[in-house]
């Protein structure tokens, strides 16, 4: 099982290499051949993953890099997430902005700090080590890609990419999970969880920056009829949201 959930996470992105040295290293350590088997496995499928990489077509324009950005973002986007929901995330930004960090950080060290003193030194460096992998993993996608497409200002709260901040707060989440499952007040454990229940539930359907884009049948349409007019045409590229230049390549066969 632990073989196939590795490929899978490594096949599912190309962010996993993040995971590489952490999988090298407790192999390493552990000394033990089933633990080689399983960073052998998600190597092969991380080179796998990375191949398909290199195939793909050229990505669009990466947006300009800002230093301030990253603790900006993540401190909003990711921290304030979790402590108040991405559906109440907007107005809590057009009432507090940039307060909205300091204000969250407060909010999460209150849990930590009713918590902490149950927890075991293993459990609190999991923790540290939890929240620092969750800033590199969104540090190094969001650099990649450019800040200037999460920067934030003005009244309303700058929504896009939110692919960037899912694994980083479901990383954070669950490093403050591991603090909290210790504490021996037990009604402190049950708020986090109704907390946790109640924002999953209020987030569950959201719109985002693509809700809004026009039905793809018409551009199935137009690609059909591409192929139809053009025999010799193997492959077709479609338009899709949010629009240029983002397209995805259909063969032709599959739309005809």
């Amino acid at each position: 099982m632990k073989r196939v959930v590795v490929a899978l996470t490594a096949l599912s992105t190309t962010v996993a290499v993040l995971l590489a040295p952490l999988a090298l290293g407790a192999a390493w350590y552990r000394r033990r051949r089933r633990d080689w088997t399983v960073a052998a496995t998600f190597g092969v499928a991380l080179a796998v993953q990375l191949a398909l990489d290199r195939s793909a077509g050229p990505a669009p324009p990466r947006s300009p890099n800002s230093a301030a950005d990253i603790p900006e973002v993540f401190g909003v986007r990711v921290l304030g997430s979790i402590a108040f929901g991405e559906r109440w995330l907007g107005d809590v930004w057009s009432s507090l902005h940039f307060w909205l960090i300091p204000v969250a950080i407060l909010l999460l060290a209150i849990v930590v700090l009713l918590a902490v003193r149950d927890a075991s030194r293993e459990r609190r460096w999991f923790a540290v080590a939890g929240l620092g992998f969750a800033f590199v993993l969104f540090v190094v996608p969001v650099w990649i890609r450019g800040t200037g497409a999460m920067h934030l200002s003005g009244e309303s709260l700058n929504i896009n990419a939110p692919r960037y901040v899912i694994a980083p707060i479901a990383v954070a989440f669950s490093a403050l999970l591991v603090v909290v499952d210790a504490s021996r007040r037990r009604w402190l454990r049950y708020v986090v969880v109704a907390q946790a229940v109640l924002v999953i539930a209020i987030c569950f359907r959201m719109p985002s920056a693509r809700s809004d884009a026009e039905p793809w049948s018409a551009e199935v349409d137009h690609a059909a009829q591409q192929c139809r007019d053009q025999p010799s045409l193997t492959r077709v590229r479609l338009p899709i949201s949010p629009g240029p230049p983002w397209t995805v390549v259909v063969p032709c066969e599959r739309v005809r």
